[in-house]
């Protein structure tokens, strides 16, 4: 197993690609949260606005719904690519790409 690590995770382009998803799966983490409170605070706005309208409380429950599944894709490939293991080359690669980054050069 140790072989097909060293073949597979020393690729350039696959330590590149895995930081890169790693990266954006962070900014996700950090901007979802924001989106939502600020979607949040517009729908409310509406609502306090005009009372009436009668698409708002469905609008505000689709922001809710899509920015807690997209908030949560970044923490359930973390957490399946873990429970995986060493068993595959991808999630051995991912679980160590802080290793593999050090020795990146």
């Amino acid at each position: 197993m140790i072989s097909l690590l060293k073949i597979t995770c020393s690729s350039t382009s696959l330590k590149l690609t895995l930081k890169a998803l790693k990266t954006v799966f962070t900014i996700i983490e950090v901007l979802a949260p924001i989106v939502l409170i600020v979607s949040l605070s517009m729908h409310f706005i509406t609502l306090i606005s005009n009372p009436e309208e009668k698409k708002t409380p469905k609008k505000l429950i689709n922001s809710v719904l899509a920015t807690v599944i997209i908030f949560f894709i970044p923490f359930l490939v973390n957490f399946i690519l873990k429970l995986l293991g060493e068993e595959y080359a991808i999630s051995s690669c991912w679980n160590n790409l802080k290793i593999m980054l050090s020795t990146f050069v």
